[in-house]
């Protein structure tokens, strides 16, 4: 949210390695907006199943993702969490372990 000092925004570069093109989603966010619960669930859905037989909504193929990996990051700390989530208890976030 702009907060009307220039050079103030925590707008950061997260550089993403190691995983195969095309099997990941991002989204831009209109000004002002934020990441809800529903929306992430939204999202987690349709990577793990085709919600309507007529649209194919993943990049894991016409029947979707059996897991998916969440990254979440911090821009003030840089640290950040990644949960494993599996198309079956899409509620069950695992923490994985990271370096």
């Amino acid at each position: 949210i702009d907060d009307g000092k220039i050079d103030t925004d925590r707008n950061v570069t997260a550089k993403v390695t190691n995983f195969i093109p095309g099997h990941m989603i991002y989204s831009h966010m209109p000004v002002g907006a934020y990441v809800s619960r529903d929306w992430l669930m939204q999202q987690l859905q349709a990577s793990s199943q085709i919600t309507d037989a007529t649209k194919s909504y993943t990049n894991c193929g016409a029947l979707g993702c059996s897991e998916t990996i969440i990254k979440l990051f911090d821009v003030d700390t840089h640290l950040y969490q990644m949960f494993s989530v599996k198309a079956d208890d899409l509620m069950k976030w695992v923490l994985v372990e990271h370096n």
